[in-house]
């Protein structure tokens, strides 16, 4: 399993996201799949920061005032008050990409074979 974060800049705007990618080998055969996380527009003020190179957990630690944001609630979780962590963010795309191999397990629905 990979996960990288970045901010995708487009004109004015930043946007918060992530990619996530799911291995699985069974039988000699790898199957991967990829998911993106929800993203999220960040304020001006980091936006133009970010745009000039700097890495957006200083820029975030040092507008907050905190030291190393990015391992606990993650700037999404700074600028969403807590409502959603970077936790939930990458739970969920995880989820995302894992679902359709784990639909071939035992178990599964097998709603993606064929």
């Amino acid at each position: 399993m990979g996960l990288e974060g970045g901010v995708l800049l487009a004109g004015a705007e930043g946007r918060l996201f992530g990619i996530v990618a799911v291995a699985h080998a069974r039988n000699g055969q790898v199957r991967v799949e990829v998911s993106r996380t929800a993203d999220l527009r960040l304020p001006p003020a980091v936006t133009d920061r970010v745009r000039t190179g700097e890495e957006l957990g200083v820029v975030m630690d040092e507008l907050l005032g905190v030291t190393d944001i990015k391992r606990g609630v993650g700037s999404v979780g700074a600028v969403t008050g807590g409502l959603v962590t970077r936790a939930d963010v990458w739970r969920q795309a995880v989820a995302l990409a894992a679902a359709p191999l784990r639909d071939a397990l035992p178990g599964g629905a097998g709603l993606y074979s064929g």
